[in-house]
């Protein structure tokens, strides 16, 4: 036979034992008073719903992205030039697998924007850092030295580069 146990909260009209009317009671036993309370019961209610709202939300969030696309960059063998674009997904790093040789020879291009290149929309070049290189890297195409990050002039912002 199970026994029944104490509750907690006092069903009365009176405050709750060794408290006094006055408000002496303490925090922890004002607020079981108040979620015994039908309002109370609507509001603990009401938060448990919201933290499982959000928690599905981040949770499903998370997992159910599989539709969800990784930064794309453009990347280059240098020996090949064969161009393609290359999925970045965490945890990856360069150089990436060239999907012809299935070796990893494809390193991030910056484009030359000197000469006759920008007009073009840019000569795609391999940085000769990532190569461990110490030279300047200079176009294929006119020569011209290619740094990281190479800004593209605004006279070709809208230039659509030939090799996309």
């Amino acid at each position: 036979m199970m026994s029944r146990m104490p509750s907690l909260i006092d069903e009365t009209d009176e405050a709750p034992s060794g408290a006094s009317r006055g408000g002496g009671a303490s925090l922890s036993e004002r607020v079981r008073h108040f979620f015994a309370t039908p309002a109370g019961k609507a509001t603990l209610g009401a938060l448990v719903l919201g933290a499982l709202a959000f928690g599905g939300y981040r949770f499903f969030g998370a997992v159910g992205s599989g539709g969800a696309e990784w930064p794309r960059i453009r990347v280059m063998d240098p020996e090949t030039r064969d161009l393609r674009w290359q999925e970045v997904k965490p945890g990856e790093r360069m150089p990436y697998v060239n999907p012809k040789t299935g070796e990893r020879t494809m390193y991030v291009v910056e484009y030359c924007f000197d000469n006759a290149c920008g007009p073009n929309g840019g000569t795609p070049v391999v940085l000769n850092n990532y190569l461990n290189i110490d030279e300047p890297t200079t176009c294929p195409e006119c020569s011209a030295e290619v740094r990281p990050h190479n800004p593209r002039p605004q006279q070709y912002a809208n230039a659509q580069p030939a090799d996309w």
